[in-house]
């Protein structure tokens, strides 16, 4: 009997060790699972932290991007304004030596006159007179003047 008795209290302890534990394994779980939240929170919030801060990149990655997008409009325009103005300026300056080249055309150059012939009168009023004498009748002289290599003679 003593062996019955034995194995009743063996079953006993068992189903109560098993009925132990299986509590102990609830528990753990519970604990487990509260330490896993617990660590979680912190992990979403950096998460969280996380993904705003990409948003905020990506926001400001958007606007650079516009910004570079216009820039370029703008230098691409300037470069043309540019080209225009070369343009411009090259038949501008090509005019310009056109004029320089047709107004020395009109210049008369009078040569050997001596050169105090004019001392006491008015330069304008001398050619006028010496053309006036020697060609007959002229237009209206509106300048005079010596020349570079008449003054260094």
């Amino acid at each position: 009997m003593a062996t019955a008795a034995s194995e009743a209290n063996e079953e006993f302890s068992l189903s109560m060790l098993t009925t132990e534990l299986e509590k102990q394994s609830e528990h753990l779980k519970e604990d487990m699972s509260a330490l896993i939240k617990s660590s979680l929170t912190p992990i979403q919030l950096s998460i969280e932290s996380f993904q705003e801060t990409v948003d905020a990149f990506g926001k400001r990655l958007a606007t650079v991007e516009t910004t570079a997008g216009e820039n370029f409009e703008a230098l691409s325009k300037a470069e043309a304004d540019i080209a225009a103005l070369k343009a411009t300026n090259e038949a501008l300056l090509d005019r310009l030596d056109d004029l320089e080249n047709r107004s020395r055309r009109a210049n008369l150059r009078i040569i050997n006159v001596p050169e105090d012939s004019d001392i006491g009168t008015d330069m304008v009023k001398f050619t006028s007179d010496l053309l006036k004498d020697v060609m007959g009748v002229l237009r209206e002289t509106a300048r005079a003047g010596k020349s570079a290599s008449c003054i260094g003679a």
